[in-house]
């Protein structure tokens, strides 16, 4: 098992798919069997927002909803450990809302979040991912949800560490 190039692959779907929309990429990093676990979208998704099927052409439709909804994207790989068939990448990701996003309408407003996923890799390409991230600061600092109550402190200053998270 190469661990590098397993890594290469996670930080391939973030860096150059993600952040750089590059399509071409897409048959040499996912598998076409991919499936997403993807537990925080699941927990803050409008039913029918964004696409959530398996396979290829659902992965790119997921991807165009990204870049449609936030079309400066940049991701930052903080970490990535591989092991047996598995990587786990530590991330930041950063970007301003221009379109709905988790059903969600643009306020224009920017974001900068972590998160991490754990990737299954088959037969050289991602066939599953899980993904986490801090969907309370997403939402926050893209004006969806309102602090405005008296123990809205620690919430803000929690936004602001989550903000300034780094790993090792």
């Amino acid at each position: 098992m190469d661990y590098e190039y397993n890594k290469n692959l996670a930080t391939r779907l973030y860096t150059e798919i993600y952040a750089k929309w590059q399509f071409d990429e897409v048959d040499e990093v996912i598998h076409e069997n991919y499936n997403i676990n993807d537990q925080t979208v699941t927990l803050i998704h409008n039913e029918g927002a964004m696409p959530l099927g398996t396979g290829r052409a659902s992965f790119i439709a997921r991807v165009k909803y990204i870049k449609n909804a936030i079309p400066d994207t940049h991701y930052e790989i903080l970490y990535s450990i591989a092991d047996e068939d598995k990587v786990m990448t530590w991330w930041n990701w950063s970007g301003t809302q221009k379109g709905e996003l988790f059903g969600f309408e643009s306020k224009g407003k920017t974001m900068k979040i972590s998160g991490s996923s754990i990737f299954k890799i088959k037969d050289d390409r991602i066939i599953n991912a899980t993904v986490i991230f801090d969907s309370l600061s997403l939402l926050i600092q893209l004006g969806h949800v309102n602090i405005t109550t008296v123990e809205s402190k620690p919430i803000r200053k929690y936004v602001k560490k989550m903000q300034k998270l780094t790993f090792l």
